[in-house]
């Protein structure tokens, strides 16, 4: 039978001590192994910390990489919240525009509303419109107040017995960058009062104004504005007694004594086109015309690189511009302006198409001009939308040859299209009949004579008056109410180079290389139908 293993063998813990006394030196050797432990843990402690660099030999440095990421983290959220900040606060000023542009325009209501219970309620002054008792509007000597944030006024003028210039103002404040203001302005009449244009198959010549060169006119009221290149620039008359005009201010040439080409008038504001190339569309503050001058411009726009300004015309808070452009990218033909706003003349869009536009009309929806373009004389652009104004497929209509269109103007539904001078036999005027976009149907045709550098129509669409560069007929009459267009009165002077016709005075001015004609029918006024 097996013997049972020796106490001693049993008791063992290590192989190799089979004795007593190798037992206790194996003990020796595991207490001097456990003392090594804690001196080699901190020397693999030691050679880690060197192969990462050290860090915790620097105190409080997991503390400074904290507060770095926080600072940069804070910085992002800051931006973040700024952008968001902008963006809301573009958002509110807009807002406040809007509603500041429905307040003025509710201003102009009131006073058609007005106008149509008793025209003479529309006395000249500054008022504020508001509801009376009865649910009508009415004029009161106070501003108005809409809220805590909006004032509006509306400020009557009374340039003739049966007209009325209006300018509705409306102002607003937000904190300390949050202000602004709007301005829109109309023209009513008292349509209780027959008015008819004179009998203009005779021309008389009622005053002749010293200035000669102008080549471009405007009418605001009473004044006449002229311009031209040369010294002194830009002229403004008190035109209230036709027969005997009024210089008023002492006249300024423009900067660079750049030549003005075209000018229009809205409100309290001055367009000019200029050949600047720094500065081609240029508004004036003309709250005070007796002092006009050069301090009183508010505001430019620099037309695309080396596209110039020819034309340009105004409806209702919208300027329209007909330029000339090289052909670079970028250049375009028609460029569309926001004046709601007469502190400045923001960009809304802008169109291209071949040839410079010498002219520009706006009707409906449409935007018409006379360019240089020989298969699309008349350019037709669609500018139902600002923001993107479209010319129609072709650009527009092909008159028969080739020789540029120079001027435009639309009355109602009639446009009138003025070309350069051609050989003997050929149309210079053509008369089309528009509707709302489109290409207008066949157009009438009138042989004139020389280049056509203006047109104008009375509102009544019976009369077109042409502005001719040739000092023989350099303004010719035509009837429009005759469907061969005849000429039925003409005047001799020098070279014309624009044209205007003032509907309330029914009057003409001609401006020449020589001076500005004032002229009158030679016949009492009479229906026009």
């Amino acid at each position: 039978m097996p013997s049972s293993p020796s106490p001693r063998v049993r008791s063992s813990t290590y192989a190799g001590c089979r004795s007593r006394e190798a037992v206790k030196e194996c003990l020796g050797l595991l207490r001097g192994l456990l003392r090594r432990i804690p001196q080699r843990g901190r020397r693999i402690e030691r050679k880690l910390l060197h192969w990462s660099g050290g860090r915790a030999s620097r105190p409080g440095f997991l503390l400074l990489e904290l507060s770095i990421g926080i600072a940069v983290f804070a910085v992002f959220l800051s931006a973040a919240s700024l952008v968001m900040l902008r963006g809301q606060e573009a958002t509110i000023a807009g807002g406040d525009r809007l509603r500041a542009v429905y307040i003025a325009a509710r201003s102009l209501e009131a006073a058609r509303s007005i106008r149509d219970g008793s025209f003479s309620s529309l006395a000249a002054g500054t008022y504020g419109a508001t509801l009376g008792p009865t649910g009508t509007w009415q004029l009161a000597a106070e501003p108005v107040r809409d809220g805590d944030k909006y004032v509006s006024t509306l400020t009557i003028a009374a340039p003739a017995p049966a007209e009325r210039s209006l300018e509705a103002r409306t102002t607003w404040r937000r904190g300390r960058e949050g202000s602004g203001a709007v301005f829109l302005s109309t023209a009513l009449a008292d349509w209780r009062t027959a008015r008819f244009p004179g009998d203009w198959s005779s021309v008389a010549v009622e005053a002749t104004l010293p200035f000669g060169g102008a080549r471009s006119l405007a009418m605001g009221g009473s004044v006449l504005y002229a311009a031209a290149g040369q010294s002194p620039g830009l002229l403004l008359f008190d035109v209230s007694n036709p027969a005997a005009p009024v210089r008023i201010n002492a006249g300024f040439a423009l900067e660079g004594g750049r030549t003005a080409v075209a000018a229009t008038l809205r409100g309290r504001r001055l367009y000019l086109l200029t050949d600047d190339p720094a500065a081609e569309l240029q508004a004036f503050d003309i709250s005070s015309p007796a002092t006009l001058a050069a301090a009183d411009r508010v505001a430019t726009y620099d037309l695309p690189g080396n596209a110039s300004g020819l034309s340009l015309v105004v409806q209702g808070q919208m300027l329209a511009v007909g330029a000339r452009a090289s052909g670079t990218a970028g250049e375009h033909q028609i460029y569309l302006f926001d004046i709601a706003d007469g502190a400045a003349v923001p960009l809304l869009g802008s169109a291209g198409a071949a040839g410079s536009a010498y002219g520009i009309a706006l009707s409906g929806t449409s935007a018409y001009l006379a360019t240089s373009n020989a298969v699309a004389e008349l350019g037709i652009a669609d500018v139902r939308d600002p923001a993107a104004p479209s010319f129609l497929p072709g650009g527009g209509y092909n008159l028969t040859g080739s020789l540029e269109a120079r001027s435009v103007t639309a009355v109602g539904s009639v446009l009138l299209l003025g070309q350069q001078q051609r050989d003997q036999g050929q149309s210079d005027l053509t008369v089309f009949t528009v509707g709302d976009g489109g290409i207008p149907p066949s157009p009438l045709y009138h042989q004139a004579s020389g280049s056509l550098l203006g047109i104008a129509a009375d509102p009544g669409a019976c009369y077109a008056f042409l502005a001719a560069d040739s000092g023989r007929k350099a303004l010719q009459v035509v009837d429009l109410r005759d469907a061969s267009l005849p000429e039925i009165a003409r005047h001799d002077a020098s070279p014309a180079r624009a044209i205007l016709y003032d509907p309330i005075a029914d009057r003409l001015f001609l401006a020449t290389q020589d001076a500005i004609l004032v002229l009158r029918p030679g016949s009492p006024a009479g229906p026009c139908s």
